[in-house]
């Protein structure tokens, strides 16, 4: 399983993504992968946890108090997309035929299944992702 390198200076949502606003519950960078916790804040998701990978998740695409570090601060509000295209400016060589998933790196999206198998989207272009979490891997069932 390979993360994809994202590069949080160039995340932004496309036109066409929805995009939602939420607090950070931790420091995170643009780019992450987070779901919503019980205290409806945002944290990293990692697929070794089955908790961190069930329900909605979301791609952290920008914060209230922009700074050039890309990253958010906790307690900031935060804008995230939970569906649609993103680009992310990765330097990995993304193959459009590739189904992307959460990993097992904390934040992380890869190229393969975790520990717990959870779909996140698919790869448009080489910058572009198209984010569509969802709970089943294809043939899976």
């Amino acid at each position: 399983m390979a993360d994809i390198t994202v590069d949080k200076a160039l995340v932004r949502p496309l036109v066409g993504a929805v995009v939602r606003h939420f607090t950070a519950g931790a420091v995170m960078d643009l780019g992450t992968l987070a779901y919503i916790d019980g205290n409806r804040l945002l944290q990293k998701t990692d697929a070794d946890a089955t908790a961190t990978v069930s329900g909605q998740l979301v791609m952290v695409v920008s914060g209230a108090n922009a700074n050039s570090a890309a990253t958010v601060a906790e307690n900031e509000v935060v804008s995230g997309v939970t569906f649609g295209p993103v680009y992310i400016g990765t330097t990995t060589t993304l193959d459009a035929t590739k189904t992307l998933y959460a990993s097992n790196t904390p934040g992380r999206i890869a190229d393969a299944v975790g520990t717990v198998a959870k779909v996140v989207g698919e790869v448009l272009d080489t910058n572009i992702i198209f984010f569509n979490p969802v709970d089943s891997v294809p043939g899976s069932e």
